[in-house]
């Protein structure tokens, strides 16, 4: 880096977070190390080239399921990059629906270029472009709407919004997107049982009997691959220059709150429930909050070593 100081830089994008699970880091893997590291590196970076309202833009993990322990870590890595959106003149792009079958170097870029295109537009030269995705709007909240138990999640930057397959998806929206999260830290799939584009709305049915302990959270794309995404516009994962934007993997509280085995952490739109005691043995010592919108990560893991248990 040093080589590129002298440079006038006007605007760094960076698409990167995979080598900082391997092994070859040591103690300073995992995704409760890079929570940290991320937005530090930013700070440092604008340090050294004198410039403390330098642009940062970054891509996160593109879907990957061929990685060691991506189905877990993935997604707390994912999570764990937001701590750069803690600082100001900062954006991201997501890439949750264009991997290619499974590596984590997906050869599918142009979307990604496109999208980075739009956060460029509107956040650094203030054009009158839309540039973000569907993003909630509110905690999910229990409906009626179905006359069954039910969970319904508002959107903003919704027009059009509708799920479609992600690139290289084999099972497709036939498997939802969407997970509930309980008291006693399980989960569970929820159905997709209805989406309303003009209100930018989509309701969850719930299944009975799952959990333990009242509904605290949902979460959604939380995986390394997912198989189906929320779009805004027309088209799927190739069709951004059409208007078609995927909403970001999130994890959140429900309305109701979080509960008292769990304790409520911040993060950019919400919070989350990090459990406060052993989930499961490979969960060990439950989850830790990390500042800055890093998200609830494993207390116990060590290093590379990612949280196994199995998904829901």
């Amino acid at each position: 880096m040093r080589t590129f100081l002298p440079f006038h830089v006007h605007i760094i994008q960076s698409a990167q977070g995979e080598s900082n699970l391997d092994s070859f880091e040591g103690t300073w893997a995992g995704p409760r190390n890079y929570a940290c590291r991320a937005r530090a590196a930013v700070l440092d970076w604008r340090a050294k080239f004198g410039s403390p309202t330098l642009p940062f833009f970054f891509v996160e993990l593109a879907a990957c399921n061929n990685y060691d322990g991506a189905q877990y870590s993935f997604p707390l890595l994912r999570q764990a990059s937001r701590t750069m959106l803690s600082l100001p003149h900062t954006g991201f792009i997501t890439a949750i629906d264009v991997g290619s079958g499974g590596g984590v170097h997906s050869p599918i870029k142009v979307p990604d270029g496109l999208r980075l295109a739009l956060q460029l537009r509107a956040k650094v030269y203030s054009q009158a472009v839309v540039a973000d995705g569907p993003t909630l709007a509110a905690a999910p909240a229990a409906t009626t709407a179905t006359g069954a138990p039910a969970i319904m999640l508002r959107f903003r930057n919704a027009a059009g919004l509708h799920a479609a397959a992600v690139s290289g998806a084999t099972l497709g929206c036939a498997q939802s997107p969407f997970e509930v999260g309980y008291a006693d830290g399980s989960w569970a799939r929820a159905t997709v049982a209805g989406v309303n584009a003009s209100a930018g709305t989509v309701v969850l049915s719930l299944a009975v009997g799952t959990g333990s302990g009242r509904l605290t959270e949902v979460r959604y794309a939380w995986a390394g691959y997912p198989q189906c995404a929320l779009y805004s516009g027309e088209g799927g994962w190739n069709d951004t220059a059409t208007g078609s934007l995927p909403a970001a993997p999130f994890r959140v509280a429900a309305s109701t709150g979080c509960a008292d085995t769990q304790s409520s952490c911040p993060v950019l739109g919400g919070v989350q429930c990090c459990m406060n005691h052993d989930v499961h043995p490979n969960l060990p010592g439950g989850e830790i909050c990390m500042p800055h919108g890093g998200g609830c990560q494993c207390r116990g893991c060590v290093g590379s070593t990612p949280p196994t248990f199995p998904p829901a």
